[in-house]
């Protein structure tokens, strides 16, 4: 009996000294059980935990240094000259850009780091840095507002340091006997953003270098980088349009960059061509469509090919009604709609992109569908004229109909008329679904 028992007690002690890792299941190199750890690992991982941890660390720290420094300029600097009558509202306008609207969302980005490292465990592998940085992607534009009007506001700066001598002084002795500035002057400081916006990417890929495949953050991670990319290289090509003469650092060269950079510079003009807000704007789907305007409802029993498609780009987005604070594209959901719309863009010969048309408000529109045309679906604006729109595939089209429909439903102004019906009817009405 002793003997059958130490046999089992050898055999528990084998299979532990051979079970597979727990990050990356993994036989080789586990350590010993009773190294003082509570999972069994292998060396590599034990390492990647260490870097992990270790890049989570300098994400939060040095955001918090970017955070001070803003502080800074706005502590040190911005009150300062503004209470003393150094420069006028417009100049400080010029000179300090939105640096007040980059300290928010430093502010609340900050806390919500804060709070996911606090509520972390040991190694921190329950911090998903990927899901708190997409939370507060909607930051990133205002880094693009920064960075365009970053020559603007050094040039500005330079020729009023000459101009007002109260002015230089002002600088003179803050960055000398100023302990707060470490020795730093104004100029310094406001390149604080510029360097933060473009260590994104480096930090987001160290993260995720240290993060296993099987990580919940893992994919996270990696499309928060793509994300950030895009976004250095759409100012890049802002700044090249509008004349200037720098340009951020380039972090990729793949078509999908392009594509990326194409589809900021849409929604850019979408929400500028509706006038919405960007903290209340959500982009429930976009893509390519194909389109075309029937000069009556009898198009039905003709076909769709007897119409005349042109492609276009189309983007179907929403306006929420926020209470206030950081937001998502994940919040869409529980955030009531207060507007959708279409927004209909082309490709210009010049290479350029315009809005095809103003926005059509889904709350004027009737959405329908045929059954012997279900390649494409019908768009009535009650107010004006039809479409028809079809996607490349049929499962596609069906899911822009179905969205489409969801908010011209859920919206519809014509909902409150006799049955339900708007005043303007179709002869083949009685067909659609």
């Amino acid at each position: 009996m002793a003997k059958n028992w130490r046999k089992r007690q050898t055999d528990i002690k084998a299979w532990e000294s051979h079970r597979p890792c727990s990050d990356c299941g993994e036989r080789d190199s586990v350590s010993e059980p009773g190294a003082g750890r509570r999972d069994s690992l292998c060396d590599k991982c034990v390492k990647l935990r260490i870097e992990r941890k270790e890049a989570i660390l300098e994400f939060m720290n040095t955001e918090c240094s970017y955070g001070e420094d803003l502080r800074i300029i706005r502590e040190e600097f911005y009150f300062p000259m503004q209470t003393a009558g150094l420069l006028t509202s417009e100049q400080l306008s010029v000179v300090f850009s939105n640096v007040q609207e980059l300290l928010e969302v430093n502010e609340k980005f900050t806390e919500l780091l804060q709070d996911g490292i606090d509520q972390g465990d040991e190694d921190l592998l329950n911090v998903c840095i990927g899901e708190i940085f997409l939370e507060f992607v909607n930051m990133l534009p205002a880094f693009q507002t920064y960075c365009l009007q970053q020559s603007t506001s050094i040039n500005m700066l330079n020729t009023l340091e000459k101009e007002k001598e109260l002015l230089r002084i002002f600088l003179d002795v803050s960055q000398n006997d100023n302990s707060a500035l470490r020795r730093m002057n104004l100029r310094s400081f406001l390149m604080a953003p510029l360097q933060r916006v473009t260590k994104y990417p480096l930090l987001l890929s160290r993260i995720s270098k240290a993060t296993t495949e099987k990580h919940p953050d893992h994919s996270s991670l990696r499309e928060a980088k793509s994300r950030v990319e895009s976004h250095l290289e759409h100012i890049n090509m802002k700044s090249k349009q509008e004349g200037g003469s720098w340009s951020l650092r380039s972090f990729r060269r793949d078509s999908r960059k392009n594509r990326d950079v194409i589809n900021i510079e849409m929604r850019e003009l979408s929400m500028k061509s509706a006038g919405w807000p960007r903290e209340s704007t959500r982009f429930v789907m976009e893509g390519q469509m194909q389109l075309s305007q029937p000069a009556d409802g009898q198009w039905v029993r003709k076909g769709s090919k007897a119409l005349k498609f042109q492609s276009v780009h189309v983007l179907l987005m929403v306006h929420m009604n926020l209470d206030g604070g950081a937001s998502s594209d994940s919040l869409a959901q529980r955030e009531p709609v207060r507007e959708a719309v279409l927004v209909l863009i082309k490709d210009k010969s010049s290479g350029k992109l315009a809005v095809l048309r103003e926005p059509v408000r889904l709350s004027n529109c009737v959405v329908s569908a045929d059954p012997d045309c279900d390649d494409t679906f019908e768009l009535l604006d009650i107010q004006r004229e039809a479409f028809v729109l079809r996607a490349a595939e049929r499962s596609r089209t069906l899911q822009w109909f179905r969205q489409v429909k969801r908010y011209s439903r859920e919206l519809g102004f014509w909902k409150k008329r006799r049955n339900a019906l708007p005043n303007i009817m179709i002869s083949t009405v009685h067909t659609r679904s």
